[in-house]
């Protein structure tokens, strides 16, 4: 059985797509006429890296993530609205690969590794907000 966008902790990119759910209808009230669009949604979108060095190599594991719990969206689900999460999701994996790419021509020395997760999330996260 597939579960949907927010009934599972956490959602890793695949070539299936990713759905969300009928959110309960009081949630999705917009109760302060004022909010903006762009205020009654959040995809929280991460991009999560482990690395393990052994004697004479380093195994790196890169995933790109959605975090249903940290999310909302407020909006009527519709066609367009969830092309619009897999698009993001996409998104994502495209700079999860790129980023991969670059750990994977580095030395593997686990302080290299760590810079270069550190400066990949401050452009992430700057990447993330021209897409929102």
């Amino acid at each position: 059985m597939r579960k949907g966008f927010f009934e599972t902790p956490f959602v890793k990119w695949s070539e299936d797509r990713v759905f969300l759910q009928r959110i309960v209808q009081d949630t999705t009230t917009d109760r302060d006429p004022r909010t903006t669009t762009s205020e009654k949604y959040n995809f929280e979108v991460k991009i999560f890296m482990d690395h393990n060095s052994y004697q004479d190599s380093t195994d790196i594991l890169t995933e790109a993530i959605f975090s249903p719990k940290e999310s909302f969206f407020h909006l009527p689900i519709t066609p367009l609205s969830q092309c619009f999460l897999n698009i993001l999701f996409d998104l994502t994996e495209i700079e999860r690969r790129k980023f991969e790419a670059k750990v994977r021509a580095s030395s593997g020395d686990p302080g290299q590794l760590e810079a270069l997760y550190e400066e990949f999330q401050i452009a992430f996260q700057a990447e993330k907000r021209s897409w929102l």
